[in-house]
């Protein structure tokens, strides 16, 4: 971060005033010394001015240098620095997973890889209509499943970004675990070809996919979820509902 040189603003500047804060006042005089930013001398219409031993710069126009976002939000009175972060919510979680069609965003960090995902499930087809989908793709290998299981397919999309040192990131069914309405996971270790296009392949930052991913459940389960970017002790991810 390019914080180095945002320690303060001022509005204006004198060769000398004084500036008080509550009970207490300081004398500000203009700094008579070069400021260099990157080795080149730093020029601004507002001059920088020195307070109790301490160098300030006018924000904005040191911001617009480092090219370090600063705004000044009117409705809430506040001056805002960088870019605004998304927030974070708990609305959805492993027992109250999103609805198919709505987005959640995590920030995968790990000891491979680190960026941020955007997944959604957008659409799902189970039991009949599902296993006639993946015969229509190949009737040899797609079979019925045993008795009591039947197929989930589902539409999935995922866009990446924010990919640290530009790495390319694999995106597969390999990234979901799927879970029993009452939190037991499913063994989805099972062999069929999946209808194109399938979500598999590898993004750079920016990149996005969508494609079929295949689920294996139980008939009874009215409520099966699946979890992306769990870690390998089971905490964190976000959930969709199926």
């Amino acid at each position: 971060m390019k914080k180095g040189f945002l320690k303060g603003f001022i509005l204006g500047g004198l060769f000398f005033s004084t500036i008080s804060f509550a009970a207490v006042t300081y004398d500000a005089i203009t700094a008579s010394f070069p400021i260099l930013i990157n080795g080149e001398v730093w020029q601004s219409d507002k001059p920088a001015v020195v307070i109790d031993g301490s160098t300030y710069l006018p924000l904005k126009a040191i911001g617009d240098v480092l090219d370090v976002k600063v705004k000044w939000n009117s409705e809430l009175r506040q001056v805002e620095i960088g870019e605004e972060q998304p927030s974070v919510t708990n609305k959805y979680s492993r027992l109250s997973p999103a609805p198919i069609g709505e987005s959640q965003t995590i920030k995968i960090s790990n000891y491979s890889e680190e960026y941020t995902a955007t997944v959604e499930v957008k659409e799902t087809i189970r039991g009949s209509k599902a296993l006639k989908k993946l015969q229509d793709t190949n009737d040899f290998w797609n079979t019925e499943p045993e008795d009591g299981y039947e197929y989930i397919v589902a539409k999935i999309s995922v866009a990446i970004k924010d990919v640290k040192d530009d790495k390319a990131i694999d995106i597969n069914e390999y990234d979901f675990d799927c879970y029993s309405s009452n939190n037991v996971e499913y063994d989805n270790w099972f062999t069929v070809v999946t209808p194109e296009p399938a979500l598999s392949t590898t993004l750079y930052d920016g990149g996005n996919i969508t494609g079929y991913v295949v689920f294996k459940v139980q008939e009874t389960d009215e409520n099966p979820k699946i979890v992306f970017g769990q870690d390998y002790s089971g905490k964190g991810g976000i959930w969709f509902s199926l």
